[in-house]
């Protein structure tokens, strides 16, 4: 599924990439231009603007109405959709401009990479447009919390 999220919900277009899904985002685009994108494509628009909702809507295009908590957000889109969160960083995109990432040996991230890093972390990510390089940090935990999270409330919703 593809997504296009509205300016006020930036944070949540940086989860929803991290954990794979297509998300176009701009921090400062005109509803026109959202509707234009959903309707000359097959994204869904997320936003939290009813106005926004109704003319999507009216014009036959895909769009679900999300409020401020990206928690609740992620539990009413994937229900939406049938989908389960899962995390994996081999199907994550960048948080910062959505390219999907690759995995590459660290020896060829070595000047990319804090040494401390380097040296205790063996799996190594990189986006192929912005240059920034992922791991598997501590933020990790968070990530399978929130997993989690949201497929329990999925599943007894």
């Amino acid at each position: 599924m593809r997504f296009v999220v509205d300016s006020m919900l930036g944070t949540l277009a940086r989860k929803l990439r991290i954990f794979g899904f297509d998300s176009l985002y701009y921090n400062d685009i005109d509803d026109d231009k959202l509707l234009s994108i959903v309707l000359n494509s097959d994204r869904v628009l997320l936003t939290s603007d009813k106005e926004l909702f109704k003319r999507v809507i009216s014009k036959n295009g895909r769009c679900i109405l999300v409020n401020s908590n990206d928690e609740d957000n992620l539990v009413k889109i994937l229900s939406y959709l049938g989908l389960k969160l899962k995390f994996a960083l081999d199907n994550s995109r960048c948080p910062l401009c959505n390219e999907p990432l690759k995995r590459y040996d660290k020896i060829y991230l070595k000047e990319l990479i804090p040494k401390k890093v380097y040296d205790t972390n063996d799996e190594f990510y990189l986006c192929s447009r912005c240059k920034k390089v992922y791991w598997k940090g501590s933020h990790i935990k968070r990530l399978l919390e929130l997993e989690n999270r949201v497929n329990k409330k999925i599943a007894n919703s």
